[in-house]
């Protein structure tokens, strides 16, 4: 399937997440699936107050937790993670399809989004292999295999600036 996410229309969508669902799956990942509905401590700890993008308030959330709608997928992955970490289960390989909500100039915005998490041991340790814990680059090439099954090339790269991660590469069109 060669596509390019920003031509597909929306009926297409679904084969696009299909077949890069079927790629993660096939390289050992499960997908997640997560509520929307976030805390609203959350986006104090990555964006200052003057941003341009602010968060949609639910006008009557069942509860403080989950007040708002989420602007970004890393809190929600980082639960997913906690959650399987705490039952002993370190050695995590998990992706999700998504939206993520927000405000920008008084419009509504959905986006969607690919997460991929990688956590503990590239693979169960065995008697032929030792096992080997996962890294920037085992990520970097799924993130590569990824945009290779869209059909999207000439991608460059460069390092993060945003200091949210430790190591981490901003890839854009080239």
């Amino acid at each position: 399937l060669n596509a390019s996410v920003a031509s597909t229309s929306p009926f297409e969508d679904h084969k696009v997440q299909y077949a890069i669902g079927n790629l993660l799956a096939a390289k050992g990942c499960y997908e997640i699936l997560t509520n929307s509905l976030t805390s609203p401590e959350y986006i104090t700890l990555l964006e200052d107050e003057s941003s341009a993008k602010k968060e949609i308030t639910l006008v009557n959330p069942l509860s403080g937790d989950l007040s708002i709608l989420r602007k970004n997928s890393i809190f929600s992955a980082l639960e997913v993670a906690a959650y399987n970490i705490n039952r002993k289960k370190q050695n995590l390989k998990l992706f999700e399809f998504g939206k993520t909500y927000h405000t920008y100039n008084g419009n509504r915005i959905e986006e969607k989004y690919l997460s991929i998490l990688l956590s503990g041991a590239n693979r169960e340790p065995s008697w032929a292999v030792s096992s080997e814990t996962t890294g920037f680059f085992q990520m970097k090439s799924i993130v590569e295999t990824v945009l290779s099954k869209l059909g999207i090339k000439n991608s460059a790269s460069q390092p993060d600036s945003s200091g949210l991660f430790t190591e981490g590469l901003a890839l854009t069109k080239g």
